[in-house]
């Protein structure tokens, strides 16, 4: 709720602003990517600590990637 009150208070028009006017913070992206992976994790069942999984992915995106 930190973050909150930090848009809350922030000066409107800033050079770094989100959808709604609110300044965005490099915190707060990896806090939104750490609960989309938590989400995706409880969805699918998938656990992302596993090496092996992370070794798929990495495989994955390293073939999907361009030349």
């Amino acid at each position: 709720m930190r973050s909150l009150k930090r848009y809350r208070n922030a000066e409107p028009g800033s050079s770094q602003e989100g959808l709604a006017g609110q300044p965005i913070d490099a915190g707060d992206v990896a806090n939104t990517l750490r609960h989309r992976l938590t989400k995706i994790e409880q969805t699918v069942g998938v656990n992302f600590a596993d090496p092996g999984i992370r070794l798929v992915l990495a495989l994955q995106l390293k073939a999907l990637a361009p030349a």
